[in-house]
């Protein structure tokens, strides 16, 4: 085991941490039963912690359909944050409860490394003085994985990490980055949030963008991801849509936006595992502040075809 050293820059004091952690780029043990997806979306505010919340509600509740009241404790579902910027995405995912799923249900919320600043990662650490590298933050999210029990007579551990931002959007900023991410003069440097997580070899459920000009964004952000390697299992797009067409009815454009998407994928051959199964369109929430219990009650069935299919294409993974 490496030992790591963490500076944290206050304006008014320096201390220093330490502690044990694997190598950075280390592989992760990945175990047959217990599935570990990455929700990566194309920008911010895409309706990545909407779609994580939906993911960990359908495999709470699957795992009470299929676990024994004695193997329920071992088929746990896991939410983790690993960076954030004001705010508690952490919270939101725990306030989405459901009686039969949440409430009985072996279900563990935890934020690695946060925040106050409402800003991107790499600008709030250096705005509050707390760098955070990319080494610690693999290292605290294995620590967190690697105690997870696996699911046992059927039942399948379920944990959802949920990135910051856009595929593409920074990483926290720190002096003990890689050489190649510093800038000089004093700055810390970054890397992007699709290569923090690249060397864990997870698979990857992506939230398109829903909006007008989404497919754009969205086709970037997934040729980013499949450069470097990554397998992307899903994609959803949660629809956004305006008055244009002066019916008062509006365009929703995330269904459109996923149309595209298929089409492209089939017009350049991609190589890609997408198909129509695996890129879902939800319809668009309510206004705000409105609860989500009806929208998540009404996406039920969705949320749990997709959670399936995940876990089958986990499973799949295995014999490939």
């Amino acid at each position: 085991m490496a030992s790591v050293t963490r500076t944290l820059i206050r304006p008014s004091t320096i201390r220093t941490l330490s502690y044990s952690a694997p190598p950075p780029h280390a592989p992760l043990r990945r175990r047959p039963n217990h599935r570990v997806h990455l929700v990566f979306g194309a920008n911010t505010d895409v309706g990545k912690s909407i779609v994580s919340a939906g993911l960990v509600r359908a495999a709470a509740l699957a795992a009470m359909d299929v676990a024994p009241s004695s193997a329920r404790a071992l088929a746990s579902v896991n939410y983790i944050k690993p960076l954030q910027c004001g705010g508690s995405d952490e919270s939101f995912v725990m306030d989405q409860r459901d009686d039969s799923g949440f409430e009985r249900g072996n279900i563990v919320c935890r934020t690695l490394f946060s925040w106050k600043t409402p800003a991107s990662p790499h600008l709030s650490s250096r705005l509050e003085g707390l760098p955070v590298c990319d080494a610690e933050v693999l290292a605290s999210l294995r620590s967190s994985l690697e105690p997870i029990k696996e699911g046992n007579d059927g039942a399948m551990t379920t944990t959802i990490i949920e990135s910051a931002g856009g595929a593409l959007s920074p990483s926290s900023s720190s002096p003990l980055h890689d050489r190649s991410c510093m800038l000089g003069d004093g700055r810390w440097g970054w890397s992007t949030q699709a290569d923090l997580y690249k060397s864990l070899h997870l698979p990857v459920v992506f939230v398109g963008d829903g909006k007008l000009g989404g497919i754009g964004v969205t086709l970037a952000s997934l040729e980013a991801l499949w450069s470097r390697g990554y397998q992307v299992d899903a994609v959803v797009f949660v629809e956004g849509g305006a008055d244009c067409d002066g019916t008062g009815e509006g365009i929703r454009f995330g269904r459109g936006n996923a149309e595209a998407l298929q089409e492209y994928l089939m017009m350049h051959r991609h190589p890609s595992y997408l198909d129509g199964d695996s890129i879902i369109c939800l319809p668009s929430l309510p206004p705000m502040p409105l609860a989500l219990t009806d929208w998540y009650g009404s996406n039920q069935e969705a949320f749990m075809k997709l959670h399936h299919f995940l876990c089958q294409r986990w499973k799949e993974s295995f014999c490939e």
